[in-house]
């Protein structure tokens, strides 16, 4: 990951039993990409993540990050947390 060039979002579930949370925290803070964000779900699973309020929209707000569109900050639902830089999450 330190090698990274290219725009990274790493979504994680805060009640994800097969890869702790920890290690997504971990994952973006070694990661070398330049634009890299961590976006948390806190009630979201393993395999459920995608059902969680507020998926979407992140997905949404990463890519018009990294392409250059419309980018205005969005109010994400409870128990979404949106990281530039993941440093204080551990």
């Amino acid at each position: 990951m330190l090698r990274t060039a290219v725009p990274t979002l790493i979504v994680s579930g805060l009640r994800d039993a097969l890869v702790p949370p920890h290690m997504a925290v971990q994952l973006h803070q070694a990661c070398g990409a330049h634009h890299k964000r961590l976006v948390r779900f806190s009630h979201g699973t393993h395999n459920d993540t995608w059902r969680c309020p507020g998926y979407y929209l992140a997905l949404k707000y990463f890519l018009d990050e990294v392409t250059g569109g419309t980018v205005a900050t969005p109010v994400f639902p409870p128990g979404v947390t949106w990281l530039a830089d993941a440093s204080q999450t551990l």
